[in-house]
């Protein structure tokens, strides 16, 4: 299937659904990202029909109760998928990534204790990645 079929799909089968967006103090977090093999592709969701909760277990609850999709992180819902209160339902496509940032204080010598810390998470991310994905 072609990219321009792929993402004119995606946009006819959000539509579909009524929907359920996080809203920040900037406003409804309304503008979802998709890729599609390398293709990221963006959906603005339509304030018309959705729901709006300021925050991500409300809208995850909301999901479940069955009131409507929402863009979750693998990470908010795993659980949830594997115990079938959720489904994906446009399994073609994947959420853009999102990044996790370790903060921590840079000099020329880092401590032992910051090494093995990094070390851990990175370890653990991919780990748990792995295992996410195979849901």
């Amino acid at each position: 299937m072609s990219v321009q079929r792929a993402a004119f799909g995606l946009l006819m089968k959000v539509k579909l659904f009524c929907c359920i967006v996080l809203s920040s103090d900037n406003g409804p977090i309304n503008d979802w990202q998709f890729k599609y093999g390398e293709e990221v592709e963006s959906v603005k969701v339509s304030m018309e029909h959705t729901k709006v909760a300021n925050d991500s277990a409300v809208a995850r609850q909301r999901g479940i109760d069955g009131h409507g999709i929402t863009l979750k992180s693998i990470w908010d819902v795993a659980a949830d998928l594997q115990e079938k209160r959720l489904q994906i339902v446009l399994p073609e496509w994947i959420s853009a990534e999102f990044s996790v940032h370790a903060l921590y204080h840079r000099n020329r010598y880092m401590p032992a204790r910051v090494r093995v810390s990094l070390d851990f998470l990175l370890k653990r991310f991919d780990e748990e990645s792995r295992r996410l994905f195979l849901v």
